[in-house]
């Protein structure tokens, strides 16, 4: 195990509970990385009763826990990244696989300008997900292709930027990233219980610090979820994003219903073009995702507008 005085370039941290089954896979990847300098991995633990603390025992990982009832999403990864001995600090969620043996390397080599205070990287369904899933992942600002390097330009130009553009130029997403612990230690994440990667880069960005999407550095991540988890989290997802940004699209019922129409026809029509021999339970269970999924999506972003206007 390590020593209290251990030096590394990279501190792997994972907030854990309830992991399984994607922690193992998760750990092996990690340990399984083709990396020229040392790292460590640390897990933080909130509770987990179903087998996860037993295969982080089988790795040589840091191991602390806490009672679920102190989890935060913004606080415990500060806790996490306080106890990391190491010049840069990856932030990765429990059920995200690196994909690869170079996906370390990918991501610490953005750091070579001193301004780059954080990384993310591409997320990939899994092969098992099904095509409308894939299909919304497409359009996620985590599927881009190309490296994008975000900082502002000037003040007038940032001010000039309309609300979703403000949000691209500070998207930042702790699924997977990678951040210079010097800056961390003057920027800690903020408490909160929902996208405390986002206000971080905010905060960051608006400091005169860069942000890098490396699409290169991949990790296999999707949430398959029942309609009630997709309502709730889209729903704090828009929330956020009127409160940070002014963001707020659809601010009628009458907009929910054309946008829900229009995505619904998109879906089926992507649905016919790319079918495969289906079960006839199947074939009819993604024909009511192809409408229910741009229905509970545009409804959440509708209902978290007008409770905060």
């Amino acid at each position: 195990m390590y020593q209290n005085n251990d030096k590394f370039k990279i501190s792997v941290i994972i907030p854990t509970k309830n992991g399984m089954p994607y922690i193992r896979d998760c750990l092996s990847s990690i340990f399984n990385q083709q990396f020229t300098y040392k790292f460590e991995v640390i897990c933080v633990d909130s509770g987990s009763v179903d087998g996860t603390l037993e295969v982080i025992k089988r790795y040589p990982v840091r191991l602390f826990t806490i009672l679920p009832k102190d989890f935060n999403h913004g606080l415990t990864r500060n806790f996490a990244i306080d106890k990391a001995n190491s010049e840069f600090v990856v932030i990765l969620t429990q059920d995200a696989v690196p994909y690869g043996k170079y996906w370390l390397t990918k991501m610490v080599d953005n750091f070579s300008d001193e301004l780059v205070a954080g990384v993310y990287c591409r997320q990939i369904p899994r092969k098992e997900d099904d095509i409308i899933l894939k299909r919304e992942m497409e359009s996620f600002l985590t599927a881009r292709r190309n490296k994008i390097i975000s900082y502002i330009k000037s003040e007038k130009w940032y001010d000039s930027l309309n609300p979703i553009e403000r949000f691209i130029t500070c998207y930042f997403d702790n699924v997977c990233s990678c951040i210079r612990k010097s800056i961390w230690s003057k920027f800690h994440f903020p408490e909160t219980n929902f996208a405390e990667d986002l206000m971080w880069s905010k905060t960051i960005l608006e400091h005169g610090y860069k942000i890098v999407y490396e699409p290169n550095a991949k990790v296999i991540h999707s949430h398959n979820k029942s309609f009630k988890y997709k309502y709730l989290r889209y729903y704090m997802h828009y929330e956020t994003l009127h409160k940070l940004f002014g963001i707020q699209q659809i601010d009628s019922f009458n907009i929910v219903i054309r946008e829900t129409l229009k995505q619904s026809i998109g879906n089926i029509i992507f649905l016919f073009k790319n079918i495969k021999i289906l079960f006839l339970s199947h074939f009819f269970y993604l024909l009511l995702k192809c409408i229910l999924d741009p229905l509970i999506i545009n409804c959440a972003q509708y209902k978290a507008i007008k409770n905060n206007i």
